[in-house]
């Protein structure tokens, strides 16, 4: 009995360590999949690509250094939400490797072709990491492998970055230059034409009437047009023929700096006369800015002048 009772002891142990090996391997092999599954060197990535029934093909590509738009147009990217997505991309943690390996619940989860957005992300070596992204739960987001028919959880990140209209992610900044740079304006619109210069520190203001001599203007006035200059963007891209008249616009404003002469020539838009139809200098692009943006500079010259102060 005594050796029986031996035996019986020696069993459970080896039973124990086993147990402890089996579940100490699972146990790293999950460790390693979360940590490993999605891991991207963001610095590597040049080629963003994404499409969804919803926002279609979307595709941002790195050319000589600068993030491009490449599809469905050639345009410039914004830069801070290409920035946006690699941070993102490189965040995805997996918390469930497998939440259901069924394909008829794709659909149920969001990760299939009409519901889910596709993500894939090249570097110089090829495709560096492809997936689909689909709804979210209290949990995390389901995410899908092509090919693969397993759904799997994933930690929560900002998965609405990918899932976006191209117009999103172009670069909205029609020129940005620097308040001490500008040192004139002329702007003429149907009210007319008035012209702002800055001498030494001060700006003056004058008109095309008689009246409207050359005269001291208000500083803080013409202080919010350099800002404007400052980070001048649009809130919209029209990328078809308008039609519009640039050689005779609505308003036309030139503005001077120390590096030559700019100029916005500005079309009320007609499908929303909420905005502006506009070109800046040379670039054929057409951009819609905010009616009130353009309208801040038909100002009339009595409201350019300084006021006087009361004595």
């Amino acid at each position: 009995m005594k050796n029986v009772g031996i035996l019986v002891v020696i069993l459970l142990v080896l039973g124990g360590i086993a147990y402890f090996v089996v579940n100490s391997s699972d146990s790293t092999v999950d460790s390693d999949l979360t940590k490993d599954f999605f891991a991207v060197d963001s610095a590597s990535i040049t080629k963003i690509e994404m499409n969804s029934v919803a926002n279609g093909d979307v595709i941002l590509s790195k050319e000589s250094g600068t993030w491009m738009l490449t599809k469905p147009v050639n345009y410039k990217a914004d830069t801070s939400r290409v920035y946006s997505l690699l941070k993102e991309a490189k965040s995805i943690k997996v918390i469930n490797p497998e939440v259901s390996s069924n394909p008829t619940k794709h659909a149920k989860f969001n990760v299939d072709d009409s519901l889910g957005t596709s993500v894939k992300l090249y570097s110089a070596n090829g495709l560096a990491a492809e997936y689909v992204i689909g709804k979210r739960t209290n949990g995390g987001i389901f995410i899908r492998q092509p090919n693969s028919d397993v759904t799997i959880l994933t930690s929560t990140f900002n998965s609405f970055a990918f899932a976006q209209k191209a117009e999103q992610f172009r670069d909205k900044v029609i020129c940005k230059l620097e308040s001490e740079s500008i040192t004139g304006y002329e702007v003429t619109s149907p009210i007319g034409k008035i012209t702002v210069e800055k001498a030494d520190s001060l700006w003056f203001v004058s008109g095309e009437r008689k009246k409207e001599k050359r005269t001291e203007a208000n500083g803080n006035f013409i202080n919010t047009w350099n800002t404007r200059f400052g980070n001048f963007y649009t809130s919209k891209f029209k990328d078809e023929t308008s039609g519009a008249d640039f050689s005779k616009p609505e308003i036309l404003i030139k503005v001077t700096t120390t590096s030559g002469e700019k100029s916005v020539a500005a079309v009320l838009d007609l499908e929303d006369k909420n905005f502006f139809q506009v070109k800046y200098s040379d670039s054929e692009q057409i951009f819609l800015v905010s009616k009130g943006v353009i309208d801040s500079f038909a100002k009339p010259y009595e409201d350019l002048k300084k006021i006087e102060e009361k004595k």
